[in-house]
């Protein structure tokens, strides 16, 4: 068992539920579990490893993976759709990830109708699927990034203040700001000002709510840090009025990350498959530099960056079901620890939304939110893959 506090795995163990909540740890022969008799059932899993429920701090559960990719043209525009078929998807995207492990996903931007409307069908039990933690519509400029989701339009300090008032009234459960450009469209230019930003941030906590960022460019970056923001998304330090991604990490800017507690979220995950789709070719030019974002990101933990774990699912070939991609390039390509990288997709995760006291680690009188893997990911992060059992709130959801 791999409980998620970073100490050592313990073996032959116990964990037992009792209403949606983990009861007791204690060791399988213990007599205290033997007492409980014929009122419990017993689910056996020999030879697996239990993990806390994983998360993924950043999807867009109604986006179309398949859509957004380096073959398209600029000019092409995803094709008109029903509210009703891009609700459908949004439940299939949710309820792939839930079949590999992921018990609770962090919506980074979808229409409030339409995402809400999904966060409440699961919680009511309508619809089987992960917790749904959801921003809702991004806060973005009349041309800025954020165009394929639903997004407010604020353009002064006093409209940002607004926008955060009415997503929130709307009932988003965090801020998602636009803070830069993205994708291939000017990454490195800011979007919004200090001043602004610092509006968001002060409406945001006098609302009780965490505001996460997008940002690439490094003037964006470094105007977030300063405003206070929770989480930074994608964090690339694209140099400004640079058109494409060409990054070069300032450690001053590390530095504050650290002192100020702001998590990061690189979603490192974004164009891998895509690059090997397209293998190669002139296309992959268009795709952002893999070799030195990792840089950028290994230098973030170097500083001693709390790095959490996000797909950015819904974008190009990132699938809600590939969760494990995460872990395996955390390790693979930023040199962390099979260990650092699973803290990274749960305890890490949980306390970057502010839900460290229910989820996250596999500990008394939190939620029952456990996954049991074939293996040991601790031996090979690749056994994440191998999916057992996924328990959500004390609910078997797949029993493989």
């Amino acid at each position: 068992m791999i409980a998620g506090k970073g100490g050592e795995p313990l073996t032959n163990q116990a964990i037992v539920v009792q209403d949606g909540r983990i009861r007791d740890i204690k060791p399988w022969g213990d007599e205290s579990v033997a007492l409980l008799g014929q009122e419990a059932e017993i689910i056996d899993v020999k030879g697996a490893t239990f993990l806390p429920g994983l998360i993924d701090a950043h999807v867009h559960l109604t986006l179309n993976a398949d859509f957004f990719s380096a073959d398209k043209k600029p000019t092409d525009v995803p094709p008109k759709e029903s509210d009703e078929s891009i609700l459908l998807r949004a439940v299939g995207n949710a309820q792939a990830a839930l079949r590999v492990g992921v018990t609770t996903v962090c919506d980074c931007g979808a229409p409030n109708h339409l995402i809400f409307a999904l966060r409440e069908a699961i919680r009511g039990g309508v619809i089987e699927g992960p917790r749904v933690i959801a921003s809702g519509n991004v806060i973005t400029t009349e041309e800025g990034h954020g165009s394929s989701v639903g997004r407010v339009i604020a353009t002064s300090s006093e409209e940002v203040r607004q926008a955060v008032v009415e997503q929130v009234e709307a009932g988003a459960d965090f801020v998602k700001m636009m803070v830069t450009g993205g994708g291939g469209k000017d990454p490195g230019s800011s979007q919004y000002s200090l001043a602004e930003l610092q509006a968001a941030t002060a409406e945001a906590r006098r609302l009780g709510k965490r505001v996460a960022v997008h940002c690439h460019g490094t003037m964006g970056i470094k105007d977030a840090v300063e405003a206070g923001v929770t989480r930074i998304e994608h964090c690339s330090f694209v140099k400004p009025d640079v058109p494409h991604f060409d990054p070069e990490f300032d450690s001053d800017i590390a530095e504050a990350i650290v002192r100020k507690g702001i998590y990061v979220c690189p979603t490192n995950t974004v164009d891998y498959r895509q690059m090997h789709m397209l293998g190669d070719s002139e296309k992959v030019k268009k795709l952002a530099p893999r070799a030195q974002l990792n840089k950028i990101w290994r230098e973030l933990l170097r500083h001693g960056v709390k790095l959490i774990a996000g797909s950015d699912a819904g974008c190009s070939q990132v699938f809600c079901d590939d969760y494990a991609l995460i872990m395996e390039l955390m390790v693979g390509e930023l040199g962390m620890s099979p260990l650092q990288a699973i803290l990274a997709g749960t305890k890490v995760t949980a306390e970057a939304l502010g839900m460290e006291e229910e989820i996250g680690t596999l500990e008394v009188g939190k939620r029952a939110d456990i996954i049991a893997v074939s293996g040991n990911p601790l031996e090979d992060i690749t056994a994440l893959r191998q999916v057992r059992l996924v328990m959500l709130g004390g609910k078997v959801v797949c029993n493989s």
